[in-house]
């Protein structure tokens, strides 16, 4: 049983009618009374609907930027540069731009749902330039004696004549030690040139006392001397023929010397 139907009953039994109307008006300030309350209940459910609205749509229209120690930046990304990200404060919107470094942000999850993550980057390679290898290049001994102008080489470096022969004794090869021998006589004897000088000399003084051109002890002497051109010639037929001899025994010399080195540089 309801309640207005509790009070119709009591209306019945009740023999005054004031009391059934002040209880009738009762329950209409009562109804009412309900009817207000729901209905600032309801008000208070929009509002605060709407706040919760409100405050999703403003927290979904925010950018958040994620950095690598951790810490969350709520702002407005503006920019993202190729090391920088430029953003502006969410709790200040009118505020200045702020900086920071991309390797420093690990995510940025923007108010679309849109989510951006920054990798390390592996560092560029520093170009290694190839080592200067400092090295010195050993030139391939040679043991061979080779000739070099008038001198000769062995191991790149030049040798005297004198040197020479005492390489080539020091192998204790008969062949070569005869030819070594054969060398330095002819060598002796290619002095020899030095012999036109005095023969040379002499030639032309038989000459002159010869032919009587010359004048020794104050006298002169116009007869013609045979004897003295005889001697004449025979000195400077010496004195012609000493260079000559002298280049032949420089030739054998350097035959000799030749052959030994050949000699030397086949068997060693």
């Amino acid at each position: 049983m309801t309640v207005k139907n509790k009070i119709v009953l009591l209306n019945k039994h009740s023999n005054h009618t004031d009391s059934y109307i002040s209880i009738d008006w009762y329950l209409v300030d009562s109804q009412f009374s309900v009817y207000s309350f729901k209905r600032k209940q309801g008000m208070k459910r929009t509002f605060l609907l709407i706040l919760f609205l409100a405050l999703f749509f403003n927290a979904s229209s925010q950018d958040s930027i994620v950095k690598k120690n951790g810490q969350t930046l709520i702002a407005k990304v503006l920019e993202i540069g190729t090391s920088e990200i430029k953003y502006k404060r969410n709790d200040i919107p009118d505020g200045p731009v702020y900086i920071e470094l991309k390797s420093n942000i690990e995510r940025i999850s923007f108010a679309n749902g849109v989510k951006e993550i920054f990798k390390d980057e592996p560092a560029a390679p520093v170009p290694v330039s190839p080592p200067v290898l400092s090295y010195y290049v050993i030139p391939q001994m040679n043991n061979k004696i080779e000739n070099y102008g008038n001198m000769y080489t062995y191991h790149h470096n030049k040798i005297s004549e004198r040197q020479l022969y005492d390489m080539l004794n020091s192998t204790h090869d008969k062949k070569i030690k005869s030819l070594v021998d054969d060398a330095k006589n002819a060598k002796i004897a290619q002095y020899i040139g030095f012999g036109a000088i005095p023969f040379g000399i002499l030639g032309y003084y038989y000459f002159l006392r010869g032919t009587g051109e010359a004048d020794f002890g104050g006298q002169s002497n116009n007869s013609v001397n045979g004897s003295g051109i005889v001697a004449a010639g025979f000195c400077i037929a010496v004195a012609i023929s000493c260079p000559i001899a002298s280049g032949i025994f420089k030739f054998k010399k350097m035959k000799y010397n030749r052959a030994a080195i050949a000699l030397y540089n086949e068997k060693f």
